[in-house]
């Protein structure tokens, strides 16, 4: 289960929430929902290691999509700031 914490510690605890949300879209899935997924960059890592924050995202993406549905990442303006350069915060968007 993800919680409503924002940030993670570790990449541990990145890969467990990414887990959580892959766990998310197959229930969804074997319920026959008609519903969609928000949560935070944060809680996959974002302010540990955009790289790796990054190919979390994409698991998560391409698990919605082979579902037909979406999800909705976001993220704090300030981080995006201080710590993407402009191509990250445009392939992020």
């Amino acid at each position: 289960m993800i919680t409503s914490a924002k940030n993670v510690a570790t990449i541990t605890d990145a890969q467990h929430s990414r887990d959580a949300y892959l766990e998310i879209f197959e229930r969804i899935a074997q319920e026959g929902l008609h519903a969609n997924v928000s949560g935070k960059l944060t809680q996959l890592g974002l302010d540990i290691n955009i790289e790796y924050c990054e190919g979390l995202v994409r698991s998560i993406v391409e698990r919605a999509a082979s579902f037909d549905t979406f999800c909705v990442l976001t993220w704090k303006v300030s981080f995006t700031r201080s710590a993407l350069s402009p191509r990250q915060t445009c392939s992020q968007s």
